[in-house]
């Protein structure tokens, strides 16, 4: 069976740091409207999951030593969701900015 098939899309991207770009390793990548849809990102910050086709996902993630994350709110229409990035940012430099 396809993803098609089964009606879910894929979601795929990338988690990196905001100072230097390095990738962050072993951060929970999930959906905050169906918190049991998540998965950890690779020893590159590669991560991919499927999620449910024809609905609305906000990419959310979290690692201990970042601030938790939301993206922008994507509606699923059939197509894969490719280069959904999270650039994280640690409490040094996320207190400089506030």
């Amino acid at each position: 069976m396809t993803a098609r098939e089964a009606e879910t899309v894929n979601i795929s991207g990338t988690t990196f740091t905001f100072a230097g770009g390095d990738p962050v390793a072993d951060a929970t990548v999930g959906i905050a409207e169906d918190p049991t849809i998540t998965t950890t990102s690779d020893g590159n910050g590669h991560y991919s999951f499927t999620v449910p086709d024809s609905s609305s996902v906000t990419p959310v993630v979290e690692h201990p030593d970042f601030r938790t994350m939301h993206l922008q709110t994507f509606a699923t229409a059939g197509d894969d969701l490719e280069n959904v990035n999270f650039q994280m940012v640690d409490d040094t430099i996320y207190d400089a900015f506030v």
